[in-house]
This record gives C-alpha cells, structure tokens and sequence, in this order.
C-alpha cells in the first residue's frame, strides 16, 4: 500500500513569550539573546489523501480485500477530500542574530479532529486509539524592517 495526504490549512495561533517581546524586538536590552515561546492555535484544515496498492489489479474500491485486512471495508479506507478542524501546541525559541534580525525554531504538535485525514480509519483496531496528528518543526529567519 501507499498512500499521500495534502492539507492545506488556514488557522491563526497566539504564542506567550517568557520574556517581554517588545523589549527582545525593540533591542532595548542587548544582553537578551533568547525569547522562548509556547503557541496554541486552532485551524481549518482542507484534505486530500490518496490509497494506492501494488496488490492483484490494484483496483481497491472494487476489492477491499486487496488492502491490509484492518483496512478492508468502505467504512474504513476512502480517498475522498474532506474538512476538518485542527487544534495546535507548540514550543520554539527566538535567538538573536543582529540588531535586525532572529532566527527561530519551533515544533508545533497539530491535532486533527477527524480521523480520515490520511484516508484510513481502522475503527476497530485497538492500535488505532487516537485521530490523525501531525508534528512540524519550523526553522525559520527573522528581519526586522524597522
């Protein structure tokens, strides 16, 4: 089997800095090197997943059974497009750089509110506890146009 999953995904988080965030970015403190953070954000999610398999014709929403069997069932595999609403956490610092500039890194846990985002639903598998989640890491770049 092999299977993909876009999402697009629209959302709006707000992070807590433990340093004041107006005195690290307005570089009134030079010592003030690091600006740790916490996010949390909620998001409208847009998903595409395709299933593919190798196995006999490869036709599986003719033949459920050319599936790994805890995915053989309509009500358990479909590639079909769909919505779906997200929660985030996450956790990243800020470092400073220069006076204009930070570099930061982030990792941002997302947990979907459907189970169907990878296109698979093993409903009665007791593997299968939780609904689909991702985890990102942002590694990212900073300048400071004023």
């Amino acid at each position: 089997m092999h299977g993909k999953a876009r999402t697009w995904n629209l959302g709006s988080a707000i992070e807590y800095h433990f340093v004041d965030i107006n005195d690290f970015a307005s570089r009134r403190n030079p010592n003030l090197k690091w600006s740790p953070y916490i996010s949390l954000g909620a998001m409208v999610n847009f998903y595409n997943p395709t299933i593919s398999t190798r196995y006999g014709d490869g036709d599986w929403k003719a033949d459920y059974s050319l599936l790994f069997p805890k995915w053989a069932g309509p009500d358990r595999a479909r590639d079909s497009r769909g919505i779906t609403m997200s929660a985030t956490l996450g956790v990243g610092t800020r470092y400073k750089l220069s006076e204009y500039s930070d570099f930061f890194i982030e990792s941002r846990h997302q947990y979907f509110f459907s189970n169907w985002v990878d296109g698979l639903n093993a409903r009665d598998d007791v593997a299968n506890k939780f609904v689909d989640w991702l985890i990102w890491l942002h590694v990212g770049y900073i300048y400071y146009l004023n």
